[in-house]
């Protein structure tokens, strides 16, 4: 039986952290973790990827949480994927108004994936519906378990009459 409404992660990244450490040590000269090693808010693996990716890039120019709030690219290098089972309707309009990418089957069942920053704006800007928060909210309760809460620090929660909540800027 299928449930109505559901969110099941699938896909994480694996980061292979002492080869990717060594690797960018021995070709570029530089370690990319001292922002990490300066920070005094203790990071999770992803969050700690993602800011070795920004300063891979921009040097360590930042703080952590600084890198974290932001627009950056990092984001865009980290992919997940969810079964979820909601009401076409509801599916559709996912489809609509983001860049998520999905599979549907013919039942209410499907695989939507993207990126991190697919999943950042997905997030924040479609809530319109009870099933559509419901699935959102319990995407990111799964990304703030993996300690990437803080992509979202820019929002606080509306919760809602349905015990469901928005996430609205701060």
């Amino acid at each position: 039986m299928v449930a109505k409404t559901d969110v099941i992660p699938i896909a994480i990244p694996n980061i292979a952290w002492e080869k990717y450490l060594l690797d960018v040590l021995a070709l570029s000269g530089h370690s990319p973790i001292f922002t990490i090693d300066r920070s005094t808010v203790p990071l999770a693996d992803f969050a700690k990827y993602i800011v070795s990716l920004d300063e891979f890039q921009n040097g360590p120019t930042t703080t952590a949480l600084e890198i974290l709030r932001n627009e950056s690219n990092p984001l865009n290098h980290l992919f997940f994927s969810f079964l979820i089972v909601c009401s076409k309707s509801t599916l559709f309009r996912i489809m609509e108004t983001t860049d998520l990418n999905i599979l549907s089957s013919k039942k209410k069942i499907s695989i939507v994936s993207g990126t991190l920053r697919q999943w950042r704006d997905a997030l924040v800007t479609y809530q319109n519906t009870k099933e559509t928060r419901l699935i959102f909210n319990k995407c990111l309760h799964f990304f703030a378990q993996l300690g990437l809460g803080n992509i979202w620090d820019s929002y606080r929660k509306q919760t809602m009459d349905d015990e469901t909540f928005l996430l609205e800027m701060k």
